[in-house]
């Protein structure tokens, strides 16, 4: 199995402050901003997909340019631009770790005014023939950050501590389903909205 991230592309999504304009419930110490990459908390604009100006084997961006036309101008301020590489292992409720066959990707490289945040195990949509689907990321929706060390973006540091939350989540502790690992990228400090 590879253990290098692949880009899968970008998404705008809402800056949620978890310092206190979030339920208590979001809140765990040290978290600045939520930024899960499954929608639950931290959303993509509305009606993003009606646009039809992302692909449609991630359905993400495969340009920053293109992720950013979605947001409509006066909103821009409360979203950030994330870019997502993806580690192409699916981890089992069984233990067992599979390769994730990916489409072939078409996104531009990260530029270099992003910056990586962290690393999320997110829930995975396992259907053949569909695009990838992300589902939970229990890091924030099930209270995981309670108990894994994450940063102020609730995401986790290092990667291998992202396989083994995977794993974790995978095998029972969180909703069911396979887990995949996602590394994030940012453009720049995000501003909150």
């Amino acid at each position: 199995m590879s253990s290098d991230t692949v880009l899968i592309g970008y998404l705008p999504k809402h800056i949620v402050d978890a310092t206190g304009t979030v339920d208590a419930w979001w809140r765990f110490p040290g978290v600045e901003e939520i930024c899960s990459v499954s929608e639950c908390i931290s959303k993509s604009p509305p009606d993003w997909v009606d646009c039809w100006l992302h692909n449609t084997d991630t359905w993400l961006f495969d340009d920053p340019g293109a992720a950013w036309w979605v947001v409509p101008e006066l909103e821009r301020e409360h979203y950030r631009l994330y870019g997502y590489r993806l580690l192409p292992t699916l981890f089992h409720e069984s233990g067992k770790e599979t390769a994730l066959t990916l489409p072939e990707i078409k996104a531009v490289p990260i530029p270099a005014s992003f910056v990586r945040i962290g690393y999320d195990a997110v829930g995975y949509w396992d259907e053949p023939d569909s695009p990838l689907n992300f589902d939970h990321s229990p890091l924030s929706c099930n209270y995981m950050a309670e108990e894994y060390p994450v940063n102020r973006y609730c995401l986790v540091d290092d990667r291998d501590t992202a396989r083994a939350m995977a794993r974790d989540f995978a095998t029972g502790n969180c909703e069911p389903g396979p887990y995949c690992v996602v590394e994030v990228w940012t453009q720049g400090p995000g501003r909150r909205g």
